[in-house]
C-alpha cells in the first residue's frame, strides 16, 4: 500500500495543488492530512475542500484548534494570530463544523498519526530536541509515529540503547520546493519513505498573501 501525508499546508493553495498533482501521478492508495490546512496563506477555504475532498483521514492542528477557540491566540506570534483573526472571518458555519470534525490523533493502517506530539498532543510540543522526542517516543501506539508542526522533513528513531538516531530528508512556506512524503508499506517490516520535492510558483503565492 502506497500512502501520501501532508501536513502544515496553511492555506497555500499554489503548492496544495502541485502536491496533489504529483500524488495523482505516484499511483497512490490512500492521503493522510496531518492538521494545520489554515493559517498565514491566503487560501483557507479553498485549501479546506481541497483537503476534505482528497484526504481519507485529516487530523486538527494548532492552527485548526485556534479558529476553533480552543487554543488562546496569546500563545502564538504576531504573524499566526493576526492570520488566524482573518482567517476566522473568512470561514463560513460549515467549514467551521468540519473544523470541528478533526481527530486529535488517529492510528491508520498501523500509523499513529497526530500533528504534533503523541506526548500531550493538544500542548503542540515541537519535535526539535533529542530529550522531546524520547518522550514522545514513550507514547507512541504504533511503531511508526508520523508527525507535521515543525515543517522539517525528518526521521528519527531510538537505538536499542536509547539513543536517539536523525535522519533529514510542509508545504507553507515559500520555497519553490514543496515536500510531501510517500510512506510504501512493501512488507509487514520494510517501509520506504523518499523525500520528493515538487515545485510551485512560490513568488505567485507570495505576491498575493501580501494583498
Amino acid at each position: 500500500m502506497r500512502i501520501a501525508l501532508i501536513s502544515d499546508i496553511h492555506a497555500n493553495l499554489e503548492a496544495l495543488e502541485a502536491v496533489m498533482a504529483d500524488i495523482d501521478s505516484q499511483n497512490v492508495d490512500k492521503i493522510l492530512c496531518l492538521g494545520d490546512i489554515i493559517g498565514y496563506g491566503a487560501d483557507p477555504n479553498a485549501c479546506l475542500e481541497l483537503v476534505s475532498s482528497r484526504c481519507s483521514s485529516i487530523l486538527m492542528g494548532n492552527h485548526e484548534h485556534s479558529v476553533l477557540g480552543l487554543l488562546e491566540f496569546e500563545n502564538l506570534n504576531d504573524v499566526a494570530k493576526k492570520s488566524l483573526q482573518w482567517t476566522r472571518e473568512q470561514l463560513s458555519d460549515s467549514e467551521i463544523s468540519l473544523l470541528n470534525s478533526f481527530e486529535t490523533e488517529l492510528v491508520v493502517d498501523k500509523l499513529h498519526l497526530v500533528h504534533s506530539s503523541p506526548y500531550q498532543p493538544l500542548k503542540w510540543h515541537y519535535l526539535l530536541s533529542d530529550g522531546v522526542v524520547r518522550e514522545a517516543m514513550k507514547h507512541m501506539k504504533t511503531n511508526l509515529c508520523v508527525v507535521g508542526h515543525t515543517h522539517l522533513p525528518v526521521i528519527y528513531a531510538m537505538t536499542n540503547s536509547g539513543d536517539i538516531r536523525k535522519r533529514t530528508g510542509h508545504s507553507f512556506l515559500p520555497d519553490p520546493r514543496s515536500p510531501r512524503e510517500n510512506l510504501s508499506q512493501e512488507k509487514p517490516h520494510r517501509l520506504r519513505t523518499p523525500h520528493p520535492a515538487v515545485h510551485y510558483r512560490s513568488r505567485f503565492f507570495a505576491q498575493r498573501d501580501r494583498k
